[in-house]
């Protein structure tokens, strides 16, 4: 059984101190900042450049050429820590540190393992839950917290094909969503424009995205709050011309999210974000987080 826990990835950090196993947890990445306090535990893991300074578009071309570098791990820090478990993922190298890290983490601590989470649509989101929590020994806990968590995305949901979603995981250039995305639209009553239920997120053109004629469109930059969403957003989209034309840019139904809590990180804000989008489709509808989701109105 595990003791000493190092985690790589944000949302397995999340899982942790909901778990209420917080005190085995020696390192995280510089990105684990939920809940708060999870934000003061060593980090092992920082990013090769800072994405605060720089707009969507330079963040692009920066991921683009950091290649699998995008993550350093600190090696020191590491071993500081002295993890008897390595959380990991492998399902984006750019979202959170990859397999690759976790590789090198292993040849460095002796006697260490790694657990892997790497969930490609909702489904998968709940099942890691629990699958961490036998991990670490919290079994009862992990039942209980899916359980909830089945339970208020069941509560959020509508039936039949509802409103065209254009979800945007990126908006300088334009990503399409993807994993667990869709099926959380759908979780919510609404039906994915774009993107395919556990297929990655890729790029698009703007033809694409009007070509979709949406009903709704959220914006999600990955990593991104609501206002930093909206920020990125008005900087360009917002200005595009074509984009400007889109039926449901006229009217106004375009939507900035917190991503980086409810829709970036595969994890417990898996139900909050069913609820936001639910929020949107058919307001009032469900209980979402407050501050989550802004409006934009017409351009």
């Amino acid at each position: 059984m595990a003791r000493r826990i190092v985690s790589f990835l944000p949302s397995a950090t999340e899982m942790i101190y909901a778990l209420g196993a917080q005190d085995m947890l020696h390192g995280v990445t510089h990105e684990c900042d939920r809940p708060p306090e999870a934000a003061s535990k060593p980090k092992v893991i920082r990013s090769s450049f800072d994405p605060a300074a720089m707009s969507s578009k330079e963040i692009d071309d920066a991921t683009a050429r950091a290649g699998e570098g995008v993550f350093v791990l600190d090696e020191k820090a590491l071993m500081e820590a002295r993890p008897d478990l390595i959380i990991a993922q492998d399902t984006c190298k750019v979202c959170a540190p990859h397999s690759a890290q976790a590789a090198r983490a292993l040849e460095i601590v002796d006697g260490a393992r790694a657990h892997s989470m790497d969930p490609h649509d909702m489904a998968g989101i709940l099942d890691s839950i629990t699958d961490l929590a036998g991990v670490i020994g919290r079994e009862g806990e992990g039942r209980e917290i899916r359980g909830a968590l089945e339970e208020r995305i069941a509560a959020a949901g509508a039936a039949g094909p509802g409103p065209r979603v254009l979800a945007l995981e990126w908006v300088d250039p334009l990503y399409t969503s993807g994993h667990w995305v869709p099926d959380m639209i759908a979780a919510a009553g609404g039906t994915d424009a774009v993107g395919a239920a556990g297929a990655h997120s890729r790029r698009m053109d703007m033809e694409e995205a009007a070509a979709s004629d949406p009903d709704k469109v959220v914006l999600m930059p990955c990593g991104f709050d609501a206002a930093r969403a909206e920020s990125e957003y008005r900087g360009s989209l917002a200005t595009n011309v074509r984009w400007r034309q889109m039926r449901a840019v006229a009217e106004g139904e375009v939507y900035a999210v917190d991503s980086a809590a409810y829709f970036t990180r595969p994890g417990i804000g898996v139900a909050a974000g069913v609820e936001i989008i639910a929020n949107i489709l058919r307001p009032g509808s469900a209980d979402a987080p407050r501050g989550a989701c802004k409006k934009m109105g017409p351009p």
